[in-house]
């Protein structure tokens, strides 16, 4: 699908540059956030190895670590890919669209973004309430750390989804119908 040029909403709504400023240094922190947690989890990984099979006394908690920083780093990855529009999609088909059908798709789709993450914050945000009372057994420490990243994820997926709203869509791409007949 072909990005749409940046600012058309901006343009129209002067509240919406200082919201986009927070939202791009807002997504630089979790970008530097997922590099540390890659950082972080090839150290662990690479320790959990060595111990393992070098000094054959392998480290408990490396594997319980590993997979809870891979959960967070997943769904900070979810949200850069949205941020920078590298979902999964049906390219070969949007791209056959015209352009100003492929800019009223791409505004439904992060509609449909916005609307399923916000769906799922206060569930998410329940199920990590209640893992807080389950001890991960090498770590000692709640699950619900664990856990706190599906609702951490679906906030950030649902704000970039405002931010791209507001970045790339315009009042037109809400309709097909131009001028009393369908485009």
């Amino acid at each position: 699908m072909i990005e749409r040029p940046l600012t058309p909403a901006a343009a129209l709504h002067p509240s919406a540059s200082p919201v986009l400023g927070a939202h791009r240094l807002l997504m630089r922190c979790v970008g530097a956030l997922a590099a540390c947690l890659v950082v972080a989890e090839t150290g662990i990984l690479l320790a959990g190895v060595v111990s393992r099979y070098v000094f054959d006394n392998p480290l408990d908690w490396t594997d319980e670590l590993a997979s809870t920083l891979f959960i967070w780093l997943t769904m900070l990855g979810a949200v850069l890919a949205l941020d920078k529009g590298e979902h999964m999609r049906l390219t070969a088909l949007v791209n056959r669209l015209s352009p100003r059908r492929q800019a009223w798709l791409q505004t439904m789709a992060a509609m449909v973004v916005c609307a399923f993450v916000m769906l799922i914050i206060v569930p998410a945000i329940g199920h990590a309430h209640d893992e807080m009372e389950i001890t991960a057994p090498a770590l000692g420490m709640p699950a619900g750390y664990r856990a706190a990243a599906l609702p951490a994820g679906a906030v950030l997926m649902a704000l970039t989804s405002i931010a791209r709203l507001l970045e790339r869509a315009s009042l037109r791409d809400f309709t097909l119908i131009e001028g009393g007949r369908a485009t």
